[in-house]
């Protein structure tokens, strides 16, 4: 059960980073510039800051995999343990759920790509 746990609470902040993203998004392309021109500052502004190779992050993202795979080598060895069907059962859909969550973390969606894939080809 931790290992489901795991993967769904990744799945969760995978989601609050995206919704984060958009917002960021949303200020670095709208509000930001209409700010540098009303009130022209010489500081760099929030998003514009964040493009800034110094102030990006993998690590966190990272670390959530890493104690999710943690958590299903376990679950993978005490269901291999005990063979029946459900335990079978139980390690394909843990395997799937974690090949979706592998794919979530290490390739996340970027406005960009969702925008890309909203235009009519």
């Amino acid at each position: 059960m931790p290992a489901f746990a795991a993967i769904f609470f990744d799945l969760i902040i995978a989601s609050y980073n995206f919704s984060i993203k958009r917002i960021g998004h949303y200020l670095g392309h709208v509000i930001e510039p209409e700010l540098k021109t009303k009130h022209p500052t010489p500081r760099l502004l929030w998003e514009e800051y964040m493009q800034l190779p110094q102030s990006k992050q993998v690590v966190a993202n990272l670390g959530n995999l890493g104690i999710t795979l943690l958590v299903s080598i376990v679950a993978a060895w005490v269901l291999l343990a005990h063979p029946s069907i459900e335990a079978i059962s139980m390690l394909v859909v843990l395997a799937a759920l974690l090949v979706i969550d592998c794919g979530v973390v290490l390739r996340p969606k970027t406005l960009a790509n969702i925008q890309n894939d909203r235009r009519p080809k």
